[in-house]
């Protein structure tokens, strides 16, 4: 995809300034946040586009831009940080729009899981509700129908947004129907709530268009109220 790769160009292009500049720069926040604005470009894209490979790349270059001095380490870790917490929350936004939940593709996200949990520990520790989330994608893709419903009236999964659960769980009940030939059961797609297309809906959340997603999150509570309840 060519925005991926501007976005991944980009990047390069801010690693090599923050390296050649940092050590002799009076305020060196500005080519910090620089150097991970463009990472998270890149890594949003990236997921947007279903494009782990390229996102891996992204995280590797903020890794290599090492601190030139002991000053600005406390930035590095700082945005850092921020970037991981949104490289994982995108991903599970993304991951639970997946259609039709096969075998295949639940064994797919579960192989993926596992890459950008690994990239993302590269730059820092992981922890918090971002990775928790992200960590709970495995158990619960081959949960059955009666452990996700205990799952959710349980709060087991509190860490992953709502309206990322209600995508999930319009997913498994359209994909446990039979996938298509329901008319009324289809209509429950979180992108055909918003009439646009999967692909559209996958763009708009990851990039972070909050209005999306609390236009989304409203049509699903008023689409299922009983599902909304158990969110």
């Amino acid at each position: 995809c060519a925005a991926v790769v501007d976005c991944v160009a980009a990047l390069r292009v801010a690693v090599r300034d923050a390296d050649a500049r940092l050590g002799d720069a009076a305020d060196p926040a500005p080519l910090v946040e620089r150097v991970h604005g463009a990472a998270r470009d890149a890594a949003l894209e990236a997921i947007a586009n279903d494009d782990l490979a390229a996102l891996e790349e992204a995280l590797l270059r903020v890794q290599e831009a090492t601190p030139t001095h002991g000053d600005v380490q406390p930035l590095f870790t700082a945005q850092r940080r921020h970037l991981v917490d949104r490289v994982q929350r995108a991903y599970v936004c993304a991951a639970l729009l997946s259609f039709p939940l096969t075998e295949d593709v639940k064994l797919r996200v579960v192989g993926d899981v596992a890459r950008v949990e690994f990239a993302c520990s590269q730059l820092v520790a992981l922890e918090g509700d971002a990775h928790a989330a992200l960590r709970l994608l495995r158990p619960m893709l081959f949960m059955t129908a009666a452990e996700l419903a205990s799952a959710l009236e349980g709060r087991e999964l509190a860490c992953v947004p709502a309206v990322d659960l209600a995508s999930y769980v319009a997913c498994r009940v359209v994909t446990d129907a039979g996938g298509s030939g329901d008319a009324s059961v289809e209509a429950m797609m979180p992108w055909r709530l918003l009439g646009c297309s999967r692909e559209q809906l996958r763009r708009r959340l990851v990039m972070g268009q909050s209005q999306d997603a609390d236009d989304l999150l409203r049509a699903q509570q008023d689409a299922c109220p009983a599902a909304a309840t158990a969110l």
